[in-house]
């Protein structure tokens, strides 16, 4: 997979780390003994083989043949239809196998051609450097598009395909689509929640279900004068080729810094590049993936953010990320709609029908102004109390036991914000831009004193973390604001978690804490398994970078000297930001204030549930 989609998400400390929807076939690895393609398609009806293995066999000896010259290093880039991904994807597991340098997947989208094309839409330059690069170092270039048939090179019969065609694509229904366009509403999306300028270039990411979703923002931008709209699909489910890069990728190429990237993302700060998220990856994607496999390739984001050096610039221009669920994001939160251990494709296009409902609730389509105004005032009361610490306190009912004691200071500078944020442009001629960073937003949050926080802490809901699911974390700090790592714990996949904190600069010490209640995703009483949503289901905390816009007059300074007035301001700096839950309505939330006579004055901000103050 090309390396900048990988890193598409990169900064992974925006209000959400987003990380990387990565899913493992367990049927491709079937093929790699069997030369089930040199035998005849009548004589593959015995046993436990099904049409669909022998089906990815076939195109995996296809696609060997194919590639069989390709040398280690070596880029090689595949254009493929929408009906040709399962071969693409395919085919760039078995480039990475042989040591591929970048693997591009170009995917041919002619609804969006067609808009471009209707509109004079322009490419970001970056992409002529990049294949100006690739070139120089000997690119393969391999069609899979209009004018060939991978499948009937591939000697498939018509039942091979159609088995393929089967387990790789999902065609959602039209009442589904309909259902889910009245979550996704183009002005009030890119006008209400981006601020989109007029002429503004927007990036826009989103799963390939959301594409009738797409298609509709992306004209909308066009009309709005945007020139340059870049569209980033997840091709979610086997169609991911995400999991080709995460576990065949060789670690040169994971490490290595591509030469167009950071002009890549100095065009976009340099155009004031607004992105849109559509929200709704699979939370189990790498379930299949190896933690060893995926330390590694979170190494290299992290070597890849240090190189563009971006995340100190990533609130230079707006972004949104947007609740909008898919059918992987569904089954899981609606678990009662699959019968079996294994959900049907109908079952979950079933959950994607009720979850779609929920989400226009959740999302608070058509009345979300009236509530940011509700957040802005919680804000604004925090900030008048100007607490110096706020205290986190959750006994478990049944045994008494203390599960949370957490004291977080705030810094002289630390102010709490919600909802409705502004960029920091490096030009200070720039006038600063609106924007709603989360949608759904229930919370109001700030940036603490990294070094002044004390205590424990259990969650209270899980962390979904590089596609592994860690449940009951438990964190405790020292004296001087830093987690213990050697204390950390979790009832599952607990490595995942500490590995993040110890592999991470900074990811020892708190980057914001946030208040929530009242929210409807609580309401529903499900989780979502998603950081965008149950984050703001509950209070929470989030160890690694710090937000800047949380530090009084960072507007005022020169952003040459921004990084200094951060640190001067105890705001911590990170290479990640992850957010993790630890409200409830078994939760009392309080704010301290040390008085000038040695006393301790405790206001209550949030108890069963409901803001106090």
């Amino acid at each position: 997979m090309d390396v900048s989609n990988i890193i598409r998400k990169v900064p992974n400390f925006n209000k959400q780390e987003k990380t990387n929807s990565i899913q493992n076939n367990p049927a491709i690895s079937f093929g790699k003994s069997l030369k089930l393609s040199q035998l005849k398609t009548d004589m593959i009806s015995f046993g436990n083989i099904s049409p669909l293995q022998t089906a990815e066999s076939k195109i995996i000896t296809y696609v060997q043949d194919q590639i069989k010259d390709l040398m280690p290093d070596q880029p090689i880039k595949i254009t493929t239809t929408q009906e040709h991904m399962p071969v693409a994807k395919l085919m760039a597991q078995e480039a990475y196998k042989k040591g591929a340098g970048t693997v591009v997947v170009n995917v041919i989208e002619p609804e969006l051609d067609r808009l471009k094309a209707k509109y004079d839409g322009q490419d970001f330059k970056w992409k002529q450097l990049k294949e100006q690069v690739l070139e120089k170092q000997g690119l393969i270039k391999i069609d899979l598009g209009e004018t060939t048939s991978p499948f009937k090179d591939a000697k498939l019969s018509a039942k091979e395909i159609a088995a393929v065609n089967e387990a790789y694509h999902v065609k959602l229904p039209q009442d589904v689509i309909k259902l889910m366009e009245k979550f996704v509403d183009p002005k009030e999306i890119l006008e209400g929640k981006l601020h989109l300028k007029e002429g503004q270039p927007l990036r826009l990411f989103a799963e390939r279900q959301h594409e009738p979703l797409v298609n509709k923002l992306v004209e909308y931008a066009y009309q709005k004068g945007s020139k340059v709209v870049d569209v980033i699909y997840n091709d979610g489910g086997p169609n991911n080729f995400d999991v080709s890069y995460a576990k065949y990728a060789s670690e040169k190429s994971i490490m290595e810094v591509p030469e167009w990237i950071v002009p890549q993302f100095k065009e976009y700060i340099d155009t004031n590049t607004a992105r849109l998220y559509l929200d709704g990856e699979d939370p189990e994607s790498m379930k299949d993936v190896s933690s060893e496999r995926m330390k590694l390739v979170s190494k290299g984001r992290v070597e890849m953010m240090k190189a563009i050096d971006f995340y100190r610039k990533d609130n230079s221009c707006p972004w949104c990320i947007y609740y909008a669920p898919s059918t992987k994001s569904s089954i899981i939160a609606y678990p009662e709609v699959k019968k079996g251990q294994v959900a049907t494709k109908d079952e979950e296009i079933e959950a994607l029908r009720l979850a779609a409902k929920d989400a226009v609730k959740i999302n608070r389509v058509g009345t979300a102004d009236a509530h940011y105004a509700k957040l802005n005032q919680v804000a604004q009361r925090m900030n008048q109390m100007k607490f110096d610490e706020v205290h986190f306190f959750r006994k478990d009912k049944k045994t008494g036991k203390v599960l949370t004691d957490l004291y977080i200071g705030m810094g002289g500078k630390s102010i709490f914000r919600s909802a409705e944020e502004k960029t920091i442009p490096n030009d200070k001629s720039v006038t600063p831009q609106p924007y709603i960073a989360n949608c759904p937003t229930e919370e109001v949050f700030s940036s603490p004193h990294n070094k002044n926080v004390r205590g424990f802490v259990t969650a209270t809901m899980p962390l979904s973390l590089n596609g592994k699911i860690v449940e009951d974390i438990y964190v405790e700090f020292d004296n001087d604001g830093k987690i213990i790592t050697e204390k950390i714990n979790a009832s599952k996949n607990k490595d995942v978690f500490a590995d993040h904190v110890k592999d991470n600069e900074g990811a020892d010490r708190l980057g914001e804490i946030a208040l929530v209640a009242g929210s409807p995703i609580f309401d529903t009483g499900r989780l979502f398994y998603s950081t965008l949503l149950d984050e703001n289901a509950a209070c929470h905390i989030a160890i690694g970078e710090g937000f800047a816009e949380c530090i009084e007059g960072v507007h005022d300074v020169d952003p040459s000297k921004m990084e200094e007035y951060l640190k001067e301001n105890n705001c911590n700096k990170s290479t990640t930001h992850i957010d993790f839950m630890i409200g409830g309505p078994d939760v009392l939330v309080e704010g301290i204030k040390h008085m000038p006579d040695g006393t301790v004055k405790k206001t209550t901000i949030i108890e069963d549930n409901a803001f106090k103050i």
